[in-house]
């Protein structure tokens, strides 16, 4: 699976579909950051661990055998420069690729957020209950819930 930087326009009145893996599975903070978005489904993205990364947030890193579960949304061109906004890509917080994920109606090329900090740390209070609490509620399977639960003793240790 190459990754591939968006560097293309698009027209007005397209759409972006994205892959959240962090926070952004919770819903009522999409809908605060991006109110035109539509939820889509559970998507797996194949070859990519979550972790925390020394700000105390999620990122992914190439890990062969891992699988990272997220949730996929359609993105008007306003709610994704708010996105943009929000995860800093201009101060290189985050930068964005388009990866293929498996969704719903099968492989799809998604939008994602990758930090560019490569250190771990701790999450930041309360991050992980909000990123659990999304995303238990959209459906992500127990064994990952399991993971992502497991991100606050393996980061906070390390």
């Amino acid at each position: 699976m190459a990754a591939t930087i968006i560097t293309q326009p698009r027209p007005a009145t397209a759409t972006t579909t994205y892959f959240a893996y962090g926070s952004n599975m919770h819903a009522v903070r999409m809908a605060d950051r991006c109110p035109r978005a539509d939820f889509l489904g559970v998507a797996q993205l194949r070859g990519w661990a979550v972790r925390i990364d020394a700000r105390g947030v999620a990122t992914i890193d190439r890990a062969d055998e891992a699988t990272t579960y997220g949730l996929l949304w359609t993105l008007t061109p306003g709610d994704e420069a708010a996105l943009d906004r929000y995860e800093g890509v201009r101060s290189g917080y985050y930068r964005r690729e388009t990866l293929t994920v498996d969704g719903p109606g099968g492989p799809t090329a998604a939008l994602v957020y990758i930090g560019a900090d490569l250190g771990r740390g701790p999450a930041r209070t309360g991050y992980l209950e909000l990123i659990l609490e999304g995303a238990a509620v959209a459906g992500i399977p127990a064994s990952y819930l399991a993971v992502l639960a497991g991100l606050a003793g393996l980061d906070a240790a390390q």
